[in-house]
């Protein structure tokens, strides 16, 4: 059997991919992309931003020096204006391209897969303590 995300052989029985995708993964995707991820979105992960790229389908975490994430990074990573999504989370904010539809991005797949929500263009989650 192959690893849904790399294309990998198992070697044993796998582990679970959620909430990457529901499939199987191998141990190094289940490390270096599965763990991470899941981490991230318990909000424990307070020093970073996520960007998951509507383009090609992956993950990018980007470390936070300073107290807060800057206003003019976070607009070229959506690659224009900034607009809240409407998520609840305790910990998270959701962001993305204010004008994504009027500019015909990409339909974000892995943001449906991971999140449920259906956005288009680059989706920035961001930790609420670094958006001010």
């Amino acid at each position: 059997m192959k690893c849904k995300l790399c294309g990998k052989e198992l070697e044993g029985f796998g582990n679970n991919a959620l909430p990457y995708d529901d499939t199987i993964c191998c141990d190094d995707c289940n490390n270096n992309i599965v763990l991470p991820l899941r981490l991230f979105l318990t909000g424990m992960v307070q020093d970073q931003i996520l960007v998951i790229s509507a383009t090609n389908n992956t993950l990018e975490y980007i470390k936070i020096t300073g107290k807060e994430v800057e206003l003019e990074q976070l607009q070229n990573l959506v690659e224009g204006y900034i607009e809240l999504v409407p998520l609840k989370h305790k910990y998270l904010l959701f962001i993305v391209n204010e004008e994504g539809l009027l500019y015909d991005m990409p339909y974000n797949k892995l943001a449906n897969k991971i999140l449920g929500i259906d956005v288009v263009g680059n989706l920035i989650i961001c930790p609420k303590k670094l958006f001010k």
